[in-house]
């Protein structure tokens, strides 16, 4: 009998610290709720064994949290410490990738520069299977893109996807063969979703393969978008 009632009574305690959690996701919809929703999560975390998944999933909306107030740095952290659960990675990364990429955007045309960052939202010389570059409003009507492609495996087949504001994807791909000449890129030699005049683009995403379909590393630097 005691046991049932430990059971009955672990269970009723994970159900109020998942009630929790969902009131401090709430909480974060409301701009001067962040620091609430924060302290929330806190003591989710607290009265939480380090490898419970509520964890895991508290330190990700923590993160988000802090990056909505600005700390950009300390959000970093928390969502890395999320990536670590395999069923968080996935949505941990990605924020972290365009939170980045975002504080780095484009936001005026013409562009010259190093816009992009990698699989861990990181502007390095590193390579990395994964570019990702931002788009500001004020340049999301781009038309041609230019940039230098290195890596230690040639040729790639190097794929571009521009994504637009309806989170379509346009796709560029072909063979680089080398790292002799940059990449030159127009509008008119993606395949469009559609067949409209006017776009809006927000992301542009940078990967390659090797001729045998292996994801490459690759690093893409030196970059001009008009």
């Amino acid at each position: 009998m005691w046991l049932y009632a430990l059971i009955l009574g672990a269970r009723a305690e994970d159900a109020q610290l998942w009630f929790q959690l969902q009131q401090a996701r709430y909480l974060m919809m409301e701009t001067e709720e962040l620091e609430s929703s924060i302290d929330i999560l806190n003591g989710i975390i607290a009265q939480s064994e380090p490898d419970d998944f509520i964890v895991a999933q508290a330190e990700y909306w923590k993160g988000r949290a802090l990056y909505d107030l600005g700390f950009s740095e300390h959000a970093e952290e928390r969502l890395t410490v999320a990536s670590n659960d395999y069923e968080l990675r996935i949505s941990s990364l990605y924020f972290l990738e365009h939170s980045a990429a975002w504080g780095k955007r484009v936001d005026t045309l013409p562009y010259i520069g190093n816009p992009w960052v990698n699989l861990d939202g990181k502007s390095s010389s590193t390579s990395s299977l994964l570019w990702v570059c931002a788009l500001d409003n004020k340049a999301a009507q781009m038309s041609a893109l230019t940039m230098e492609v290195d890596s230690l495996e040639f040729p790639l087949y190097m794929t571009v996807e521009i994504v637009d504001w309806r989170n379509e994807r346009w796709v560029w791909r072909d063979v680089v063969p080398d790292a002799s000449q940059p990449v030159a890129l127009r509008i008119s030699q993606f395949r469009s979703p559609r067949s409209e005049k006017r776009y809006w683009y927000r992301n542009i995403l940078v990967t390659a393969e090797s001729q045998d379909g292996r994801r490459v590393p690759i690093t893409v630097t030196n970059t001009e978008i008009r």
